[in-house]
């Protein structure tokens, strides 16, 4: 498991460096310049903004070091960490099969949001840590445990959007669950309300502001059946979305038809997921028809509820939102699936068959996150969706730098003309290193290694014409 950790953090440099990753880094110095923290994140697509919480994060990072490449390593060991923790602590509190971890870790999915500098992800170790902290509030009470859950929750909502499919759900299941407990720590909580009120009350304006009054469409079909495909986070499936079908497409090599074959063979997360769901179901089922008197802790009984609930959440929010498509509308309820599916596997009668459906998920999800990180470290990434790396794109800042006012730049690469803020972000956090150059018409082309390659660099160009 600590191997497995390390893993995102081989070859930071080599991440996606694209729109949000620059955005969100840009508004994290403005705020630093401007001697105050951020009022909110980036701005959705549907117009509304999202919570400050990761930008809190980079401004704290930045007060300290502009190497972007370290922030990589150091975020992906520590967002890696904590989801591990998280599922021993899940392991721990409920006796479930601890073999099921380490394949949990392999997902592509994990590897790629644990490296990649966005708001999203941030999402994936809090709502685990805010799960098994809740689990483990249930069945034994420790009022630090219920805290730390619901402190992850209001971090969650001040990330993304996203996150009211598992708030809601953990909140109201707290709520009704644990009422006694609850009147117990009745001025803990409050205290806790009140810190959580003054910390989200400059967001909440902001969002307020920014909210356009227009009602969502309603889903169709396939929006409201999209989280039965919740166990696509747990595999390789669609990973094509991030790293490009023709850069996937074009590679012929043994490694690659490798990779596509463990691809196919990943799938098995999915109906893992279904028969976890039947399993939570029946789990859930005997917790309810309990007598009344028999007060004993039921943690199992309510981790299976509790994971239908905000499976539940998922499912409204995706039907009424009409939202569907992407595997990252999952990084808030993802830790549902990922029990549910840890449920199947416990119940399995056999060891053996157990680590066999485990080796096979491990072995299938390692393989194609060893395979990209190979070839996007010797080959270069995809040019669209993916883009040049992050170090890729750092050389080109420095060398931009290193010219003389007056240099002209012709683009030639579909991202940087998209994003132009990408450099422009690098260029103020790295200056030249090396003597200056006079300036001279320059232009940024793809190199020529591949037609798919998506790696750039500077070469002379002609005078641009009147």
């Amino acid at each position: 498991m600590a191997v497995l950790c390390l893993l995102p953090a081989v070859h930071p440099g080599d991440i996606q460096w694209v729109g949000d990753e620059p955005m969100l880094i840009a508004g994290a110095l403005r705020a630093n310049r401007q001697h105050a923290v951020a009022m909110h994140g980036l701005t959705g697509t549907a117009g509304a903004a999202y919570g400050p919480f990761p930008t809190w994060v980079y401004q704290a990072y930045l007060l300290v070091s502009s190497d972007l490449v370290l922030l990589v390593a150091i975020r992906a060991v520590l967002m890696t960490a904590v989801i591990a923790l998280a599922l021993l602590w899940l392991c721990r509190t409920l006796d479930l099969w601890p073999w099921f971890v380490p394949p949990l870790l392999c997902s592509p999915y994990l590897w790629f949001y644990a490296r990649a500098i966005w708001d999203n992800s941030f999402n994936l170790p809090l709502s685990a840590l805010a799960f098994a902290s809740a689990v483990s509030f249930l069945a034994r009470g420790r009022a630090w445990t219920l805290l730390l859950s619901l402190a992850c929750c209001l971090a969650m909502m001040l990330t993304h959007l996203m996150a009211v499919a598992f708030v809601i759900p953990v909140t109201a299941f707290l709520l009704f669950r644990a009422r006694r407990e609850l009147r117990r720590l009745f001025w803990r909580l409050v205290l806790l309300a009140g810190a959580g009120a003054a910390v989200a009350f400059p967001y909440l304006s902001s969002l307020r502001r920014s909210a356009s009054g227009e009602s969502a469409p309603v889903g169709a079909i396939a929006d409201w059946l999209f989280p039965f495909l919740g166990g696509r986070i747990l595999s390789a499936q669609r990973i094509e979305d991030i790293f490009g079908a023709a850069w996937l497409a074009h590679d012929t090599s043994f490694w690659a038809k490798l990779a596509t074959v463990a691809t196919a063979v990943s799938l098995i997360a999915i109906p893992l997921v279904w028969a976890g769901m039947g399993v939570a179901a029946v789990t859930a089922w005997k917790g309810v028809r309990r007598p009344p008197e028999d007060s004993a802790p039921r943690p199992r009984a309510d981790a299976a509820l509790l994971a239908l609930l905000i499976v539940l959440g998922q499912v409204l929010l995706d039907g009424l939102t009409a939202k569907s498509g992407f595997t990252h509308y999952f990084s808030a309820t993802w830790i549902a699936f990922t029990f549910l599916a840890w449920l199947a596997v416990d119940a399995l009668p056999a060891r053996l068959l157990r680590g066999a459906v485990a080796g096979v998920l491990a072995a299938s999800t390692l393989t194609v996150v060893l395979y990209l990180l190979v070839r996007i470290h010797h080959t270069g990434p995809a040019r669209t969706p993916y883009g040049a790396t992050l170090a890729n794109q750092i050389e080109v800042a420095r060398e931009l730098n290193r010219r003389a006012p007056g240099t002209t730049v012709q683009t030639q690469v579909i991202n940087v003309a998209r994003f132009p803020i990408a450099l422009g972000v690098l260029r103020n956090l790295y200056p030249a290193t090396e003597p200056p150059l006079p300036a001279e018409p320059l232009r940024l082309v793809y190199r020529t290694d591949g037609p798919v390659d998506g790696r750039i660099q500077l070469l002379p160009g002609a005078a641009p014409s009147p």
